[in-house]
């Protein structure tokens, strides 16, 4: 097939997978009928993805992807980064987990078809700045990759904690440094000389790894943030509510309460056995815990475990000693949830500890970002939000996270750019005699 007149427009051709697509097509028939493809092979673990959708060209043989939304196909928004995050897997069994593994750059091919023609376009789309220096750090008492931006430095840094999945959080840690924030992304458990669960992890690990960049000379640890998502997030709040020189905070789907060890083994009955944190040798009080079998799974062999984190804090054993006093923080909040997060109650959670630290008197702004239409996958840059569900590597399930591919698009692209507004006023330089704004916000 061949094509003459029609042309489109893509920018950016090589970007970071953080910056928004501008799609564009002219020299079209008026009010002509286009079939726009898209296909993606993100690694040889997550496969190849694709979308298809059909938009009819305006009066005047144009077509904006960010203006004129699709007739049909597999996403309805005026959003030309439907072309990404409306990807779905072709193969069915694909593991949504598999697309937060590595930083290798993916080629996104677009392709436009009408009836007798056809017209292309590859883009290529980022983890990580060409620039940005990742330095193994594999000591005895620190796992981590430290994310440096080109520059001399010293930078400002933000410590990155990830979830229930364990390992390295690299993927935002990497788009923190390709913005010139200094990034450790630091794992806690599920690699070699860490427990490989979420289970009895000592805080002690934290503070070690806390002094670890004081010390080092390229990261600027005076206005230090944390980054944490899901049991990070929880882990973040925590830290930062023991450890002063963390002086701001960003927690991803996060709770207001400390909870249990994520575990394979169920028939020990010892509490402190299934502490998630401890420090000095001693538990670090929890609400409950939440079994791998707490939920039945539905008829496909899903589980959402909402219900049963909201039917533990409906419980009346449920101790207050559990919840996390955010209002020790010495610095700023930003918190980011889900209204449909069906693995724990983000929302919810989100109201709690803004609750606290205005009951309490809390110093410093906190915020709470409450989507409607996302669940618990939120995080940085664009990508597919099309599989809402994930097979759990300790749980050994398939656990429901929740939202619709649209809210979780619209979290994704409104939260990330706010996030990193938020790290970079935070932990920049602070001129001589200038106080720290003390207020609290929506």
């Amino acid at each position: 097939m061949s094509i003459t007149n029609a042309r489109i427009e893509v920018e950016p051709t090589d970007s970071l997978v953080d910056v928004p697509l501008d799609v564009r097509l002219g020299g079209l028939e008026a009010n002509e009928r286009v079939t726009i493809r898209a296909r993606a092979t993100f690694s040889q673990q997550a496969g190849t993805w694709s979308t298809s959708v059909m938009y009819e060209a305006d009066d005047r043989g144009e077509l904006d992807l960010n203006v004129r939304a699709p007739i049909l196909g597999d996403f309805s928004e005026a959003d030309a980064n439907g072309l990404i995050w409306s990807l779905r897997p072709d193969d069915s069994n694909i593991n949504a987990r598999s697309l937060s593994d590595g930083l290798d750059l993916y080629e996104l091919r677009i392709a436009v078809e009408t009836e007798n023609s056809l017209l292309e376009q590859s883009i290529v789309r980022r983890a990580i700045a060409e620039d940005v220096e990742v330095v193994e750090v594999r000591e005895p008492s620190l796992q981590a990759n430290l994310f440096l931006p080109d520059g001399p430095g010293p930078f400002p840094t933000v410590l990155v904690l990830g979830g229930s999945g364990g390992g390295f959080p690299d993927r935002s840690a990497a788009l923190f440094a390709s913005h010139g924030i200094a990034a450790v992304s630091l794992a806690y458990f599920g690699v070699e000389g860490l427990p490989p669960e979420l289970r009895q992890i000592p805080l002690e690990y934290f503070e070690s790894a806390l002094q670890w960049i004081a010390n080092h000379p390229l990261l600027q640890a005076e206005r230090l943030a944390v980054c944490g998502t899901s049991r990070g997030g929880e882990l973040a709040l925590l830290l930062a509510s023991r450890s002063p020189q963390i002086r701001s905070v960003v927690a991803y789907v996060p709770s207001s309460h400390v909870w249990g060890a994520i575990s394979r083994i169920e028939d020990e009955e010892s509490v402190d056995f299934f502490a998630a944190w401890t420090y000095g040798g001693r538990t670090i009080p929890y609400a409950g815990r939440v079994r791998n079998d707490a939920v039945a799974p539905d008829e496909n062999g899903v589980v959402s475990l909402t219900p049963a984190y909201l039917k533990c804090l409906a419980d009346t054993k449920c101790s207050d000693s559990a919840l996390i006093p955010v209002e020790r923080i010495n610095g700023p909040i930003l918190l980011i949830s889900g209204e449909e997060d069906a693995l724990w109650p983000s929302a919810q959670f989100g109201e709690l500890i803004t609750k606290r630290a205005r009951s309490k008197g809390f110093d410093f702004v906190i915020e709470h970002l409450s989507y409607s239409g996302a669940g618990h996958s939120i995080g940085a840059g664009y990508g597919p939000t099309t599989v809402n569900q994930s097979y759990h590597p300790i749980r050994k399930a398939m656990i429901d996270l929740g939202g619709t591919p649209e809210g979780l698009a619209k979290a994704h692209a409104e939260s990330w750019p706010r996030v990193l507004a938020f790290v970079a006023q935070h932990t920049a330089p602070q001129p001589v005699g200038l106080k720290e704004v003390s207020s609290v916000g929506n």
